[in-house]
């Protein structure tokens, strides 16, 4: 990216564009076709050679769902461990 900003920065974009104008009216000429060809099939492997990136679906979470997730994590927080070890006396 940073090339490309240089470029636009030294050469007017007139320029730049009268020569995307001149490539795309040129393409199809005879003596341009196989140059155009190549490039295309090259672009083409090159962007099927990148892998997709996986991706991790997670399931839907809304306002309520949080809110009783975490009335139950309280609830639990505050429960007595039930019988505690007592010590005996005797």
């Amino acid at each position: 990216m940073l090339t490309w900003a240089t470029i636009l920065f030294i050469v007017p974009f007139k320029y730049i564009l009268s020569f995307l104008l001149f490539d795309m009216f040129t393409r199809e000429l005879e003596f341009r076709r196989e140059m155009v060809e190549r490039l295309t099939k090259l672009l083409r492997e090159r962007w099927h050679a990148v892998p997709a990136a996986p991706v991790a679906v997670l399931p839907f979470e809304n306002e309520e769902s949080r809110s009783e997730v975490s009335l139950k994590e309280l609830e639990n927080k505050s429960k007595p461990q039930g019988n505690q070890s007592k010590g005996k006396s005797g």
